[in-house]
């Protein structure tokens, strides 16, 4: 699935503005509980093991196409789990990020 860095940027300045939270949230890009791995050439996936219990998120990334760099973002997960991405295209491995849902 592919998502929007407009739409990101619009929620992200509309909350600096009005003084709201912006939804969905980005972290760092890979928390101290969570990993990484390779499952194929176009596919990676996160598993984190210390989230808390009610806490929904999901692993995104950027992969780069002939059309030029994308976001794409993996399932969403509810506390402790895997967050899968595929993208058909070449991930850029330094663009991992872990995004936060209320």
């Amino acid at each position: 699935m592919r998502k929007s860095l407009a739409g990101l940027a619009v929620a992200a300045t509309a909350a600096t503005v009005l003084g709201t939270t912006a939804i969905p949230a980005f972290a760092d890009p890979v928390p101290s509980d969570c990993t990484v791995t390779r499952v194929a050439w176009d596919t990676r996936s996160m598993t984190c093991t210390n989230r808390p219990a009610g806490q929904h998120w999901a692993f995104i990334m950027v992969c780069t196409s002939i059309g030029g760099h994308d976001w794409y973002d993996g399932n969403v997960v509810t506390g402790n789990g895997t967050s899968t991405v595929s993208c058909g295209a070449y991930p850029n491995d330094r663009s991992y990020q872990i995004q936060y849902y209320n």
